[in-house]
This record gives structure tokens, sequence and C-alpha cells, in this order.
């Protein structure tokens, strides 16, 4: 058997429930005037009008979605029960973060605000997956995603100035750190002259023999370097002189 459920009603017409007749949220019909009542937490109202005759109330036909509001706040849906107006006010979309409303801290101002309850922020460079290395040695790439630490030689930087200095048949000069400093020394006839504000090492030729004469003088015998080594410069230098019967000879000879 079918049950039939029925609303509070009347079929007097302009017979309208009052606040006793309702309890909030309770739906009453007049069926002669061809309105559904409502109670709200304020009182009676008319949620449908089908009546084509004039009075109060909202017939169905009067519902419509209005003209859309100015955006503000968070965004709103409201109705009109005189007009049956519904009008629809959008979000505020903020233009930059200065726009938004923080009360509770939610937007981090720096990463000192930000949880991290997982480590997904590396305090160090061991939490890369990066091995550390030892003081002195920077952080290199081999161009494919993998980073090492490495000791830098060379100029530059904290390497060491100088490497090796090699010399045919001689011992190899190794610098032993970065602090370390090459020292030339001068030998036999030739000189090394320095300047420091042209960062200038001059290596000179001898430009004289010196020897000592018969009467006990200092003098020398002054050399002319020419083009080429200075094996070529001296190569057959000799101090000619004559003997007492008038024939030459060559003494002192260097080659």
């Amino acid at each position: 058997m079918t049950s039939v459920i029925k609303l509070k009603r009347s079929e007097t017409a302009s017979s309208v429930p009052t606040t006793s007749d309702l309890a909030v949220g309770e739906v009453a019909v007049n069926t002669a005037d061809q309105k559904i009542y409502m109670r709200s937490s304020s009182g009676i109202v008319t949620v449908a009008n089908n009546s084509t005759s004039s009075g109060g109330g909202i017939a169905l036909t009067d519902l419509s979605v209005g003209a859309e509001g100015t955006a503000s706040g968070n965004g709103d849906i409201s109705y009109n029960n005189s007009t049956g107006v519904f009008t629809y006010t959008p979000p505020e979309i903020p233009v930059d973060l200065s726009d938004l409303t923080d009360s509770t801290g939610l937007i981090p101002t720096d990463i000192s605000d930000l949880t991290d309850t997982t480590s997904l922020i590396p305090s160090s460079l061991t939490d890369l997956g990066i091995s550390d290395g030892t003081s002195g040695q920077v952080l290199t790439t081999d161009g494919s995603g993998n980073f090492t630490f490495t000791s830098v030689s060379g100029a530059g930087g904290s390497g060491n100035a100088f490497t090796n200095f090699a010399v045919s048949g001689q011992s190899t000069v190794q610098a032993d750190s970065s602090t370390d400093t090459l020292t030339l020394v001068a030998a036999g006839l030739n000189s090394i002259t320095t300047d420091a504000s042209t960062d200038t090492i001059t290596i000179g030729t001898p430009t004289g023999i010196p020897f000592v004469k018969e009467d006990g003088t200092s003098t020398s015998l002054n050399l002319q370097a020419e083009a080429g080594t200075l094996a070529q410069a001296v190569a057959s230098l000799y101090i000619p002189f004559t003997k007492e019967d008038g024939t030459s000879v060559t003494t002192l000879v260097m080659s």
C-alpha cells in the first residue's frame, strides 16, 4: 500500500502560516494561493509562488541570476527573497603576496619559517650525496652531474704558484706548497737582476774577463756580445802579443 506524505496545508486564500504554526525548517503549502512557505530562524519565508494574482511572495518564474558582483573577499552567493534574484560575488584574486591576508603565518617570509620535518631542505653538501673533501680542496664537476672535491694545482686560487721546473741534466725543482719560493742564483760571470715594479728578472752575460796587470792594478778584457749563444760569443777569444823578435803569438785562447 502506497504511503502519502502530506505537508501542513491550507485551502483558504491568503492564509499565511505563523511562527507558531511551523517549526524552524518546516514547510507549509497554501493550495488556494499556490504558495509554499518555510519557517527560517528569522521568520516565515515564501519560497515559491505560482499564483497569477497579485500579492506578496515570489513566483517560480521570478527566480533569476543577477549580474555578477564586484570581486570581494573569498566570494559569496546571495539571494534576495523580495525579488528572487541570486547574485554571485567572485573572490578577490591577489596581485602579489602582499595582498594576501596571512593572519596564521602560513606564508613563509624566509627559509627559517619553513617546517622541514622530513629533511627536504639540505643543510650541507653531504645532504646532496656529495662526500666531503679536505681543507683547501674545491668542488668540481665532470659535466655529467657528478661532483667531487679535488685539489687545485697551478697559479691562482689556493694551488701552488708553480709545480715543476726542469733543466736538462739536472734534478727537477718541485713546489712543496702554495707559498713555496723559487730562488735563482747567479754563478760564474753571469749576473741576475730583478725589477719588482715590472716583475722582471734579467739574466746577463759577462761583459768582460777580469785580470790583474803586472803592476798590481785590476782591469778586464772587455767582451762584445754577438748574436747567438754565450759559447759562440767567446769562441776563439784570445789575447795577442808580440815577442822580442817581432813575431806575433796567441795565448789565453778560449773556446
